[in-house]
């Protein structure tokens, strides 16, 4: 029966028929602010491009979601940088753009590579919010790295660092000893650009000191430091050794005499034995793309060594 009301009833036609135009309205649930805002959240949290079309959707959306865009930042001079928090083509003439007071507060992963110092130490400490963090190809000739130090230690809510130590904290005409003090909050270290020089626990028991530590990889190794460092670290429960897996360069590093850098997987004797050690190829290319899958959860080089280390069990 139609309803009738005064003055001119509007109507609509839906498949064929003509109804009231108040009749279609959609009677719909009212989430609480709090369920939406999750809601939103976990779509961009997949990625940022979810997150540019979620923005569109309305104002209180854009604000909920606009600090995803900001959660990983990358500067560097061989990748793309996002988000664009410098201004310039050339990143060491780069000058602080508007968006950087803006975005890395919101920083929760940041990756640096090549930076100068001042840079380095500008977006640290800006960022205050970091929880992974990935220093790579720092210029230690050109300057010392050491002022970074402090600024990392005073980061408290980071737990994960990919970084070269002896490029952090190597002082001229002093042999390299690796200094806990600014890390002893990580519970995943990966240590770059260890050499056969420096690789023996001398240099490095301090990793003993790091209370959290849980999870640790090297690009470089032999078995007697892969033993040190198994009885040292008593609460270690992953050790990921690299090892290069293409002949055609040990067979270059062979002939330039630059066996110290590079070798091939380790016997599955002795101490490779042991269920926390796992040996696994050096990633060759797409660093940046498996940094990324790192830091959102997805599939990364420990996520595989957990897997084949749950496998022989």
């Amino acid at each position: 029966m139609q309803m009738k009301r005064s003055g001119k009833v509007k109507t609509t036609r839906l498949f064929g028929m003509s109804l009231p135009f108040y009749t279609l309205r959609p009677v719909l649930p009212t989430l609480p602010p709090e369920l939406q805002c999750k809601i939103f959240e976990i779509t961009a949290s997949f990625s940022p491009k979810y997150a540019l079309s979620l923005m569109l959707v309305a104002r209180k959306v854009k604000e909920w979601i606009e600090p995803f865009l900001y959660h990983s930042i990358v500067f560097s001079r061989s990748f793309e940088n996002y988000p664009p928090i410098y201004k310039g083509r050339d990143q060491w003439k780069a000058t602080r753009a508007p968006l950087f007071d803006k975005a890395t507060p919101h920083a929760r992963h940041v990756l640096i590579e090549s930076s100068r110092l001042d840079k380095s130490a500008e977006i640290l400490q800006h960022a205050p919010n970091v929880e992974s963090l990935a220093l790579w190809s720092l210029p230690l000739i050109i300057e010392s790295q050491r002022p970074l130090l402090p600024i990392i230690q005073s980061l408290t809510k980071l737990t994960r660092i990919s970084a070269s130590p002896y490029q952090l904290m190597k002082t001229k005409g002093v042999s390299f000893v690796f200094d806990h003090a600014a890390f002893v909050n990580l519970t995943h270290v990966g240590i770059l650009c260890m050499e056969e020089d420096i690789c023996e626990w001398a240099a490095w028991a301090e990793l003993a000191l790091l209370p959290k530590l849980t999870h640790l990889s090297v690009d470089y190794s032999n078995p007697n430091f892969v033993e040190d460092v198994l009885s040292g670290c008593t609460g270690l429960k992953l050790f990921v050794v690299f090892y290069e897996d293409r002949q055609e360069v040990l067979d270059r590093a062979a002939e330039r005499e630059e066996e110290g850098v590079r070798h091939p997987r380790h016997p599955d004797v002795g101490v490779m034995l042991d269920k926390r050690v796992v040996q696994i190829p050096e990633i060759h290319d797409h660093w940046v793309e498996e940094w990324e899958r790192n830091v959102r959860g997805q599939e990364s080089f420990w996520k595989r060594a957990e897997r084949i280390q749950r496998m022989r069990v």
